[in-house]
């Protein structure tokens, strides 16, 4: 059975900055998706699973984000 993933907590400013990146019209698609990823998690408590149903994505590409953001915070969705 796999582990239930969890987002780290994050501070205002970067709830902030995740919040405008996950709503932006200006950034790059991809960028704003992996955005919204973490958001669906931070804001409505969604599993992994949950998020990859909603967003109509892969269970292991929502994972992925998430790990990384954990990892990396907003530079990782950047996927740098």
């Amino acid at each position: 059975m796999a582990m239930t993933l969890r987002v780290r907590a994050l501070g205002d400013d970067e709830a902030d900055g995740l919040l405008r990146m996950a709503r932006s019209r200006t950034l790059g698609a991809g960028l704003a998706r992996r955005a919204q990823i973490v958001q669906h998690a931070v804001e409505e408590g969604l599993s992994a699973p949950e998020i990859a149903a909603r967003m109509d994505l892969c269970d292991a590409t929502v994972r992925f984000w998430l790990k990384r953001f954990n990892e990396r915070g907003l530079q990782g969705l950047a996927g740098c």
